[in-house]
């Protein structure tokens, strides 16, 4: 019995022994292949070829490209020749294709050209390396817009971390404040942005664009600027539409951390620099419920002559709850002096795509976050207003009704987030679905002071000013592009739900005279002479609801030549 036991564990270790020799042996043969990806597109158009082969070349290994024209293989570490391949286009070798155990091997765009007559295989040798920047160029040469653009690959040539440092370089635009696009020369409010083709509201009611720091250059596919209309763009622009191209499968993993600091002299470090204190939460661009108006205001107050009548008759309870109110708000109301550190942002992005089962499918995300604080500001400004007081008929002349120094400072936080996944289900069908969080704060602290002429005391004026101001936009999006009938038909559709919301919840203007009183500068309040010190709350909620469904046919026109969708 004690024979058999030994004998029986033997065979046991054996097994063990075997089966761990065998997976550690599968382990070496599938770390010793790579993955290789690409995208072919017609060299004509700069379009998508849908359903071209890609093979081995002198092997039966290979596979087709999908909906947006790309392809992912696995193949053995070493190099390699791959062969392209399209009906009615010419073949296309590509060679020196180096795979590295683990690793993925990044082609780029591939042009195929139409063969002009009917001849034998023609081969044209290339190497590997291609750039999606003649794509746009293409598109440029090719299209019936107006339009201009860039690519992904300019982005990482030129080294720009954002869209906004991006589009600088684009002709006919320009960035206000590293934020807002000018499009000839045309405010912000007249541009539109719009991503993946969805409209973005704007988080102001003044501008019609977004701000284009919020979106890290790594995760962008293309920029396109349109600059004149067509019946696929939307109407409500006059300057140009910015559309935003985001990356939906990322060839190879990909990371980056970005840091940046900046400095103003009259900003950064001055002592002069104007504040009020805030909440606590003003630096994640939110206010936390500080600066609300007290519960007394949202209930009603007596109106000044019911306050009035009722003090005559000695009941001064309405006066009271008017006092009550007053007191029970913020009772900060002077700017203060503190000097700031220097401007910072800093943002993180990644993304990468994954197989999914042993078929065609795969996911793809990419995400980012984006935090940036600035500070801006001014001194020794000067305001005036004038008055023409001359007779009719008689020369011109201005009066000075106020000439006041000028000092205004702000303080500008943003946070923005986005979260994109992409499901490819098979080489005809693909889902994508993106979210954007974009929360934004600014705190403004103003101060004039001077003259104002013609009042009752000796002219001497001040007026502070201090503002807070918080956008948030929130987004979703949802996006699918579908191939049929031998991929002749094509069926792209998308649906975007945005929420953009604005609070000021405390805008605050105090305003006084400087009189001497006992031989001493005294603050008086004369609201007949001028505007009584006042606040305001104002907000704005907007939801867009945007969807789209384009529908496409590829046929061959009566010029012989296909008509590209």
């Amino acid at each position: 019995m004690t024979t058999n036991f030994f004998h029986s564990n033997s065979h046991l270790r054996m097994r063990t022994l075997f089966s761990f020799f065998f997976f550690l042996f599968a382990g070496a043969l599938l770390a010793q292949t790579g993955t290789v990806r690409g995208k072919i597109i017609d060299d004509a158009s700069g379009m998508e070829l849908i359903g071209a082969t890609v093979m081995l070349q002198d092997s039966e290994v290979g596979t087709v490209t999908d909906l947006d024209g790309t392809f992912t293989m696995e193949l053995p570490a070493g190099m390699h020749i791959l062969q392209v391949s399209y009906v009615s286009y010419a073949t296309r070798l590509i060679e020196d294709v180096e795979i590295k155990p683990g690793d993925v091997t990044v082609l780029g765009e591939i042009r195929l050209s139409e063969e002009l007559v009917e001849i034998a295989t023609v081969v044209v040798s290339a190497r590997a390396i291609q750039t999606s920047e003649t794509a746009i160029q293409t598109l440029q040469r090719k299209g019936i817009n107006t339009i201009d653009g860039i690519s992904s690959q300019a982005f990482n040539v030129r080294g720009d971390g954002t869209a906004a440092a991006a589009l600088k370089r684009v002709t006919g635009l320009s960035v206000e404040g590293g934020k807002y696009v000018y499009v000839r020369g045309l405010g912000d409010r007249y541009s539109k942005t719009t991503l993946n083709g969805a409209n973005i509201p704007g988080l102001d009611p003044d501008k019609n664009t977004v701000q284009m720091d919020l979106f890290p250059s790594n995760l962008i596919d293309n920029i396109i600027v349109y600059k004149n209309f067509t019946p696929d763009l939307p109407g409500d622009f006059s300057g140009g539409l910015v559309n935003i191209n985001t990356k939906d499968f990322p060839e190879d993993f990909t990371m980056q951390v970005r840091l940046s600091a900046g400095y103003n002299p009259n900003t950064n470090f001055n002592k002069d620099f104007l504040t009020y204190k805030g909440s606590s939460t003003d630096w994640l661009g939110y206010d936390n419920g500080v600066r609300n108006f007290p519960q007394q205001l949202t209930q009603g107050l007596p109106s000044q002559t019911e306050v009035i009548m009722n003090a005559s008759l000695g009941n001064y309870d309405p006066a009271k709850k008017v006092t009550d109110a007053t007191l029970a708000m913020n009772n900060i109301l002077e700017p203060v002096a503190q000097a700031p550190a220097t401007d910072y942002n800093f943002s993180i992005s990644l993304g990468n795509q994954k197989k999914m089962g042993s078929g065609e499918g795969a996911f793809g995300y990419v995400a980012s976050l984006t935090y940036d604080q600035s500070y801006t500001g001014y001194s020794g400004g000067t305001t005036g207003r004038y008055k023409n007081t001359s007779p009719s008929g008689a020369p011109e002349s201005l009066n000075v009704e106020r000439l006041l120094n000028d000092n205004r400072y702000s303080n500008a936080v943003l946070i923005g987030g986005m979260l994109s996944g992409s499901f490819k289900f098979n080489l005809a069908n693909k889902i994508s679905l993106n979210l954007i969080r974009n929360q934004s704060g600014q705190s403004d602290a103003r101060f004039q002071e001077g003259r104002v002429f013609g009042s009752s005391v000796d002219g001497a004026y001040q007026e502070r000013t201090l503002a807070y101001e918080q956008r948030a936009l929130t987004s979703g999006q949802i996006l699918g592009s579908h191939a049929l009938v031998n991929n002749k038909f094509r069926i792209n559709w998308s649906s975007s739900y945005t929420i953009s919301q604005m609070l000021q919840p405390d805008l605050r203007f105090v305003n006084n005279f400087v009189d001497t009183i006992a031989g001493k500068p005294t603050p008086i309040i004369d609201p007949a002479e001028d505007i009584p010190p006042t606040r305001f709350r104002r907000s704005m909620n907007e939801i867009n609801w945007d969807n789209h469904l384009d529908l496409a046919y590829n046929f061959r026109q009566w010029s012989g030549e296909n008509a590209f969708y």
